[in-house]
């Protein structure tokens, strides 16, 4: 059985595994590398061209690695394919920072959602929502809570809110082989002075494009309503996924008038199979990786060139983001110049700018880079 780079043995075709065994994220990430680098190389060994290439992976043939993004999605597909023939889940839980434990946005700050507005990211990887009677300036507040031993998100009520949305998208490589299985969404929620959540579970129906709240682009899947009390309420329900929620999936819970009182809700679950088992509660670190896919934040240094006094552009030089970003995302962030826009960044932090170019004026400062689903 052949070892990645970190010593670990990765399951090949024909290797027998144990039935349901499931591989850590940061060691299936490993995997992946080795994946994507035997793809890589069988290109250029081979001669072949990267948007036509027809690689031989295991048992499954990867086509169409043009890019380097792309190519890493390619392996992930190809290894995840490669697992579940072989009874192996690279993942139990498809939701991430179910348990509410990570906030990179807000650290544990309150938030303010306008009601009539666009989604807006709260908690990591999840958003949030709310509709109104329509008054100018009504809004709702959501808080990462920390509760005894645990976090939550809680939600406040507030005068004039008719409703409340809060869901999380799923990229489509971490959910697509969910096609055509069945599987259980669970949670533990509290809420007061109503009594019912409802739920409902989408697919995009363009690969990763789910649209707005006011336009959305997706399919239902299946939707229903928890009975939740005042105290902790741990609620679940099975469902079947079509086979055609192969480009990301969509979980929701809606809530009606919330005009007084909170509703919390933590430790969501979407696993497969038909019945709910314990909540995947992985480590924080891992978790932290799989939010900064889509949302991290650094410090840069850029390099900004002068001719006869002029800005002539800028070469970005931060150290590299801390995981390849989903697709390519909006960087912003200050520096000691001002605003600092490098929009020349590739997922994988492959810069576009100029480096042939002699230093005149060297900035630091603090980024974000985001692409939210």
């Amino acid at each position: 059985m052949p070892r990645n780079g970190s010593g670990t043995d990765i399951p090949t075709a024909g290797q027998p595994v144990s039935s349901g065994t499931v591989i850590d994220s940061t060691i299936f990430n490993a995997m992946v590398t080795d994946v994507y680098a035997e793809i890589t190389n069988s290109i250029a060994r081979d001669g072949q061209s990267p948007a036509t290439a027809n690689i031989p992976m295991g048992g499954f043939r990867v086509t169409g690695v043009a890019d380097p993004v792309g190519a890493q999605d390619a392996a992930t597909k190809a290894y995840a394919d490669l697992l579940a023939s072989q009874g192996v889940s690279a993942a139990k839980n498809r939701i991430i920072n179910g348990d509410m434990r990570i906030d990179q946005r807000n650290s544990g700050a309150a938030q303010v959602f306008l009601a009539q507005a666009a989604l807006a990211y709260s908690v990591d990887r999840w958003y949030a929502y709310c509709t109104s009677i329509g008054v100018p300036g009504d809004a709702i507040t959501g808080q990462q809570i920390f509760s005894t031993d645990d976090y939550l998100y809680r939600f406040t009520g507030a005068a004039n809110i008719t409703g409340v949305g809060f869901g999380q998208r799923i990229e489509y490589l971490n959910s697509y082989d969910l096609a055509s299985t069945t599987v259980t969404l669970s949670a533990t929620m509290t809420i007061t002075p109503l009594t019912s959540v409802a739920w409902a579970a989408y697919y995009a129906n363009t690969t990763n494009a789910f649209g707005t709240v006011a336009t959305p682009t997706r399919t239902l899947i299946s939707s229903g309503a928890f009975t939740v009390g005042a105290t902790d309420t741990d609620v679940s329900v099975s469902f079947a996924v079509p086979a055609g929620a192969i480009t990301g999936i969509e979980i929701l819970f809606t809530i009606g008038a919330l005009t007084s009182g909170t509703w919390t809700v933590r430790n969501v679950q979407l696993e497969s199979g038909t019945a709910k088992t314990a909540f995947d509660k992985r480590d924080v670190a891992a978790e932290l990786v799989r939010c900064q896919r889509h949302y991290e934040t650094g410090n840069f240094s850029e390099i900004l060139p002068i001719s006869n006094g002029d800005v002539i552009g800028s070469f970005y030089t931060s150290t590299g983001f801390i995981t390849t970003k989903f697709a390519v995302p909006t960087i912003t962030g200050t520096s000691d110049q001002g605003t600092f826009n490098a929009l020349n960044i590739r997922a994988d932090n492959v810069s576009l700018g100029r480096s042939d170019v002699v230093a005149n004026r060297f900035n630091t400062g603090t980024y974000v880079a985001e692409i939210e689903l």
